[in-house]
């Protein structure tokens, strides 16, 4: 049988020049995210990107013209195209321990050798199983990761996010449910399409959260939330100090805190 030969590609921006080079290409290139939910995020990739001729020579043509840093992984298959596609879109969502859906990078050097690593899950078959070879490349670092080497795929097995795991991915379930709040309700506070660049945002609004001096959750999430809803981080804010007083030393919540901070300015 067969063996094909892919790329994945993803963009943090979506450039000029990469436009340019996807309208002249011949290379095929199929969304990983199918799910309908991730439809508006199609545009900026994933990508599964199929080499019909010499893999070698179209992904050296890849790195040229859209950069290194955009192909994020080659991998080899017995499977078809679009049939990997929709494999890898699957495996875009993982379930939390508390229950919850999440979507998971599973294809990026940070996620896809931890979850490598976990023979002992039962969704470690189904998802390697089809693969042959996969490899990703992290600070100049070459991983490689065997898989399966199976002509068919297994039937479905969800990726369930175990403690360690949790760990080990550096998964936030905070930022997670802050990030899924905020792209119901308020997507244009988000600079990019790209989820991982969207959760680094709420990741560093949390941070700067749990740095001022909030403890509680509910303050940290309210902090985060008006940080990026104003685009401006709530302790460079003229109320900032006296919020914080009314927390820390009159154990008011920050939402308490910042009404009556409204509430002396009006009167």
């Amino acid at each position: 049988m067969t063996e094909n030969h892919y790329a994945i590609v993803e963009h943090q921006a979506l450039t000029q020049a990469a436009m340019d080079y996807w309208a002249s290409s011949t290379i095929t290139r199929l969304p990983i995210m199918q799910h309908k939910a991730f439809q508006h995020l199609q545009h900026e990739g994933p990508w599964l990107v199929n080499f019909e001729t010499d893999a070698n020579a179209q992904l050296a043509e890849l790195q040229v013209a859209l950069g290194k840093s955009a192909i994020l992984g080659s991998l080899s298959s017995y499977l078809q195209a679009d049939e990997l596609c929709r494999h890898l879109g699957q495996a875009l969502l993982a379930m939390a321990p508390d229950g919850r859906t999440v979507l998971l990078r599973s294809y990026t050097a940070s996620v896809m050798p931890v979850l490598h690593e976990r023979r002992d899950r039962e969704w470690h078959a189904w998802l390697f199983g089809p693969i042959n070879d996969w490899w990703v490349e992290s600070e100049g670092q070459l991983t490689h990761c065997q898989g399966g080497r199976l002509h068919v795929l297994p039937d479905h097995q969800p990726i369930s996010l175990d403690a360690a795991l949790l760990q080990r991915l550096s998964v936030d379930p905070q930022s997670l449910a802050l990030l899924e709040e905020l792209e119901n309700c308020a997507p244009d506070v988000f600079t990019s399409v790209c989820h991982g660049a969207r959760l680094d945002q709420v990741n560093q609004a949390l941070e700067r959260a749990r740095q001022s001096g909030l403890e509680h959750p509910d303050d940290q999430l309210l902090f985060a939330t008006l940080t990026l809803m104003e685009r401006t981080p709530l302790d460079e804010t003229a109320q900032w100090q006296q919020a914080l007083k009314g927390v820390i030393e009159n154990g008011l919540t920050l939402s308490e805190a910042l009404e009556i901070n409204m509430d002396d300015e009006l009167s």
